[in-house]
């Protein structure tokens, strides 16, 4: 779902068996210049790490930062963001900031609610 569309959705369904992903492509003109990404769920129990990556001290870990990424060139392939969620078992909804900002860019971000299905 593109962005503007989320934001509409009052809760999305999450099946926590599986990753999440965020995809973004530049729909400017110009590239973005070294973007950073930040994704943050609230309440902080929940858990967002990149995949294949789990650091389990790791401190405000319901926060992780995607850095060196490349420059976003305009109206090119989508870039993607995949991370794995831990969603105690006492939490049956959560919220997720997405923000990417660069160089050349303010900071757009996104703020989504979940809901967890069936564990």
């Amino acid at each position: 779902m593109k962005a503007k569309e989320l934001e509409r959705t009052e809760t999305i369904n999450i099946d926590l068996s599986r990753n999440l992903g965020f995809t973004v492509t530049n729909l400017g003109t110009a590239p973005l210049v070294r973007p950073i990404v930040n994704i943050t769920a609230s309440p902080s129990k929940v858990f967002v790490d990149t995949v294949g990556s789990t650091v389990v001290d790791r401190p405000y870990h319901n926060h992780l930062s995607f850095t060196n990424i490349p420059d976003l060139p305009p109206n090119e392939t989508p870039y993607a963001f995949p991370v794995v969620l831990t969603v105690p078992s006492d939490i049956d909804e959560f919220r997720i900031e997405f923000a990417i900002f660069g160089d050349n860019h303010k900071t757009k971000a996104v703020n989504l609610h979940f809901a967890v299905g069936k564990r």
